[in-house]
């Protein structure tokens, strides 16, 4: 549903999955096939935050 979403939000938004087996890799691809509603995106979309910040403000960012 993450990618669905991902992929409802418009164009201009690349979803890019990472797999390492092949059943995950075909199920980030059955993504492609769900249609969310307008109300579905709306309802995903409100459940994150608004500044578009990933971690909140007391988790630390992954070290790269």
């Amino acid at each position: 549903v993450a990618l669905a979403w991902l992929i409802a939000l418009g164009p201009q938004v690349i979803p890019i999955p990472g797999s390492t087996r092949p059943a995950t890799a075909r199920s980030s691809a059955a993504a492609a096939s769900i249609e969310l509603t307008a109300d579905e995106v709306v309802r995903l979309s409100a459940t994150q935050p608004e500044d578009g910040s990933v971690f909140p403000d007391d988790t630390p960012a992954p070290a790269l």
